[in-house]
């Protein structure tokens, strides 16, 4: 954050139906996705039961989501315990998209952030949710990220929380589609809607691809949780379409609940189920990602915090103890390799907590959260091999420093620009007050008290002209004379 700029503190402000077929995909990329107003459909989870419609109503769900799972009352349907989308991407264990409670609880959470204008003027301001899409345009969020460009601090929340709006959009990302992937028109939305909003400077599309996949991820759950909420199996199709989300067309919550109750899609529900019962882990981070949780252990702590310290935070609940006894072996073994080995702090292939847990698979990298994958933060051949590699940590070092200068490299030039701006203005203000003296004068007729003369002198000083000699007759009519 530039230390010299001018702070301005704000506040808030299964049947199948044969009425209709579901398009093609091609034909999909004809919906606009649209770059003004965001109509998100959060389902509630505080009372869903209150949601509930009478026979032909169609439902109006609050704009909200909280953490925790119910259905509504009298819903048979089997959970899938995870997104379907099997062939997608997006997913990541490592990471939770925060999405911004409403309903019942109004969001009262603020984000100290820096705003940048069109000038280039940086003012602190403090933001919640819904002012990131009041902006004016010319105005955008200063995104701070880490060297992994990862969104960190009150800016990394304050994404967070819009991108759980924009994701749970489905008149921009429509909810019938098969998986993430063949939504449509992603880059529009990223352009026209988060660049707008969001000031960063992103290296081979690294912030990008974390920004739409961190959308995917809430346009899936935000869906999974809403064919829970509002299907029930002891209702036929036509009731349960009418008891839809009012924001969803109603031949796409058709298509949506034809596509669900599908012999591959229960497969995979299924499968899906099963695979969750063999994780052996999980974290305690909640909707905060973990990159965010390392930022602040290492401001509060003063000190870098190895990727397998990191794994055992987000594995302990507050009390400190374990979430399991297995959570707690891996533990005491990580602490054990970093008593007895330094080095192994270091993020490496062969760092503490690979020597725990055995190597990365591919795509994501545990105690880091979720974007950068083994290739990037290893290597190629290191990751290949399965071993460490001189070349990859020399070029893993040179990834990094290079990405810190360039990030301290942008804020020096918002820093230098943002002085110019104040000089600028420092200026037309000197000059006005010098308008001002020499038109009081010529009313005057007369020289300047000895405490105004004074004053001048020091600002004639300032300015580099030199102190007026003693015997000069400071700021006289005559001298201003045009």
């Amino acid at each position: 954050m530039p230390s010299n700029k001018r702070l301005k503190v704000t506040s808030s402000a299964t049947e199948k139906s044969s009425v209709s077929v579901p398009p093609s995909h091609s034909s999909a990329q004809s919906i606009p996705p649209g770059s003004g107003d965001l109509h998100p459909v959060l389902p509630a989870r505080n009372d869903p039961s209150s949601l509930l419609p009478t026979h032909g109503e169609a439902c109006s769900p609050p704009l909200v989501s909280e953490s925790g799972g119910h259905h509504p009352r009298g819903s048979r349907s089997v959970p899938c315990h995870q997104s379907i989308d099997s062939d997608d991407d997006a997913d990541s264990s490592d990471e939770h998209v925060a999405v911004t409670s409403c309903g019942s609880r109004k969001n009262t959470d603020y984000w100290m952030v820096n705003v940048i204008d069109q000038d280039d003027v940086i003012e602190e301001s403090k933001f919640k949710v819904d002012d990131v899409l009041s902006l004016p345009a010319g105005r955008k969020v200063i995104l701070t990220c880490n060297e992994h460009l990862q969104p960190i601090g009150d800016a990394g929340g304050l994404l967070s929380g819009f991108l759980g709006i924009l994701g749970s959009d489905f008149e921009k990302f429509p909810i019938y589609l098969l998986s993430w992937r063949k939504v449509p028109r992603k880059d529009d939305v990223y352009n026209d809607i988060i660049k707008a909003k969001f000031h960063f400077v992103d290296v081979g599309n690294k912030i990008k691809r974390y920004m739409l996949k961190s959308l995917g991820k809430v346009w899936k759950n935000t869906r999974h949780r809403l064919f829970h909420q509002f299907y029930d199996d002891t209702l036929s199709i036509e009731e349960n379409i009418a008891r839809r989300p009012s924001r969803i067309d109603e031949n796409h919550w058709r298509w949506f609940i034809d596509y669900r109750l599908s012999k591959k899609t229960r497969e995979i529900c299924k499968k899906n189920a099963e695979n969750r019962k063999k994780q052996r882990f999980t974290h305690t981070g909640g909707s905060k990602s973990i990159a965010r949780r390392k930022d602040e252990e290492e401001r509060q702590s003063g000190r870098r915090i190895s990727r397998g310290e990191m794994w055992t935070l987000v594995h302990k609940r507050r009390d400190g103890s374990y979430i399991n006894n297995e959570a707690q072996v891996i533990g005491e073994k990580i602490a054990n390799i970093e008593r007895d080995d330094a080095s192994s702090k270091g993020l490496s292939q062969n760092d503490s907590l690979s020597q725990a847990l055995g190597k990365e698979h591919c795509g994501r990298v545990r105690g880091i959260g979720s974007g950068p994958c083994p290739t990037q933060l290893f290597g190629q051949t290191a990751h290949q091999l399965g071993g460490t590699s001189l070349n990859s940590s020399v070029k893993q070092v040179i990834q990094l420093e290079m990405n810190e200068m360039k990030s301290q490299l942008e804020a020096w030039r918002l820093q230098v620009q943002n002085l110019e701006t104040e000089v600028k203005q420092e200026k037309l203000r000197r000059q006005a007050l010098e308008k001002a003296v020499k038109f009081l004068m010529e009313l005057q007729g007369s020289n300047l008290p000895p405490e105004i003369a004074t004053a001048l002198k020091a600002l004639d000083s300032d300015e580099g002209n030199g102190p007026v000699s003693p015997g000069a007759r400071p700021y006289s009519s005559a001298s201003h004379d045009a």
